[in-house]
């Protein structure tokens, strides 16, 4: 039997802003990394980002990956994504770093995807009083859109979180609903 290695899987950049110390924001290259379900350290990065960030969305991400860990099976219909300062050692995902996390189930023959959570950071949310990022939700939107480019997105967002979907080009999948998609045309 040989050893297998599995770990965090560099996916692309994306560009967020960053507050510098004149409290000017700038542009700032953050990397999205493919969560390894089979990898103790990036479980027990989505575990400390749950315990710290006290979310509900960042508690299912977690729960979620976890119940795969258990299993020891990585699951070929739920994906996990974190967006994070980090530029290398991804195999050492460090929880402080993780700016937003995300579980997109995905069906590999499908022509659509869905957004099942998607949570970032509570202390630089939109509303967040000193946040020291911005962009951090729809920039990590793009590199979603980005991984999964030709095909149809979907996402029941809380209410809350309805007009920052729709400021991203998601529309109503039918007039009054609350389930949106993302199609590129």
């Amino acid at each position: 039997m040989s050893n297998i290695s599995f770990q965090g899987n560099y996916i692309t950049s994306v560009n967020i802003l960053k507050r510098n110390s004149f409290y000017i924001f700038k542009p700032h290259t953050v990397s999205v990394v493919e969560v390894d379900t089979l990898n103790k350290r990036d479980i027990s990065a989505l575990r400390n980002i749950e315990n710290s960030w006290a979310e509900p969305f960042s508690d299912m991400v977690s729960d979620d990956a976890q119940i795969f860990a258990k299993h020891l099976e990585k699951n070929l219909f739920h994906r996990f994504f974190v967006l994070t300062n980090q530029k290398d050692n991804f195999h050492n995902l460090k929880p402080d770093e993780i700016l937003a996390t995300t579980e997109i189930c995905a069906f590999p023959t499908s022509k659509k995807i869905n957004i099942d959570a998607l949570q970032v950071n509570p202390n630089h949310k939109y509303h967040a009083k000193h946040r020291n990022y911005k962009n951090i939700g729809s920039a990590f939107l793009d590199a979603i859109k980005l991984i999964f480019k030709n095909k149809a997105i979907t996402v029941q967002p809380t209410p809350s979180a309805f007009p920052f979907y729709i400021k991203n080009k998601f529309h109503p999948i039918y007039k009054n609903s609350k389930n949106l998609l993302f199609l590129e045309v």
